[in-house]
C-alpha cells in the first residue's frame, strides 16, 4: 500500500509539471504534396527571425480546421487542430498572405504519460511531449518496439526511432537477413 501511494505521488508531481505550452504559430502548404508546413516560435528572441522557433512538414490528414484550400481565403479565422495520444496542439488566427497566423497551444496528455511510464519511460516534459506530438509517437508503438526485445530505449530515443520511420516490420527485416536483434541505438 505505501510502494502505491508513493507511485501515484510521483505520478501527481510528474503531472503538475506538465504545463501548457503557448506559443505563436504559422501554418502553411509543405513542401510535399498532402503536408502542412507547422512552424511555431516561442518568442525567446527579439531581433533574429526564427530565433526558438521549430518547423516541421506534418501530414495534412493529422489536422482538422484546416485544409490547404483555406489558404487562398484572405482574413478567413481559423483553429488548426492535431490532436495526438501525446496532447493536442491548436493554432487559432487569420489566413494572411497564404498562411495562417496566430497563437498556438499545445496541452499535454497526462494519461498518455502515466502509460509510458508504466512501460519504463520517464523524463517527461511539455517540450518533449509537444515533439511526441509533432512527430506520432504513440504509446502502442513504442509498447510493440519493447515486446520485440529492443533494448535500451528511453523517452529521448523514441523521437529519433519514429522520426526514422522504426517499426516491428522494419526490425524483422533486419533479423531476417541473419542479423542478430538490434538495440535502439543501432537502428536510429
Amino acid at each position: 500500500a505505501l510502494l502505491a501511494a508513493v507511485a501515484s505521488t510521483a505520478i501527481a508531481l510528474q503531472a503538475a509539471t506538465l504545463e501548457p505550452i503557448r506559443e505563436s504559430c504559422n501554418i502553411s502548404a509543405g513542401d510535399k504534396a498532402g503536408t502542412l508546413r507547422l512552424q511555431t516560435d516561442n518568442g525567446d528572441c527579439l531581433e533574429h527571425r526564427h530565433c526558438g522557433s521549430n518547423m516541421r512538414d506534418v501530414p495534412s490528414s493529422r489536422f482538422t480546421g484546416i485544409g490547404v484550400s483555406d489558404f487562398a481565403n484572405q482574413g478567413a479565422h481559423l483553429t488548426a487542430t492535431l490532436a495526438a495520444e501525446a496532447g493536442t496542439f491548436s493554432c487559432t488566427g487569420t489566413i494572411k498572405d497564404g498562411e495562417l497566423s496566430g497563437n498556438a497551444v499545445f496541452t499535454p496528455d497526462q494519461a498518455f504519460v502515466a502509460r509510458m511510464e508504466k512501460m519504463g519511460f520517464s523524463g517527461y516534459d511539455s517540450e518533449k511531449l509537444l515533439a511526441y506530438a509533432l512527430f506520432d509517437v504513440q504509446s502502442g508503438w513504442a509498447q510493440s518496439l519493447k515486446e520485440m526485445g529492443i533494448h535500451d530505449m528511453n523517452a529521448d530515443n523514441l523521437i529519433a526511432l519514429r522520426i526514422f520511420h522504426v517499426d516491428t516490420a522494419y526490425v524483422h527485416s533486419i533479423t531476417a537477413l541473419g542479423y542478430a536483434l538490434p538495440t535502439a541505438d543501432q537502428l536510429i
